[in-house]
């Protein structure tokens, strides 16, 4: 598990999920 959130962020990226910012901190991921 990466213990950088932004390491998180660029592996979700590159398998294939899009970022939909949800409401306050929140981030939704979505895997079409």
């Amino acid at each position: 598990m990466p213990n950088k959130i932004r390491e998180l962020k660029k592996m979700l990226k590159k398998a294939g999920f899009t970022e939909r910012p949800g409401k306050g901190s929140h981030t939704n991921w979505t895997h079409p």
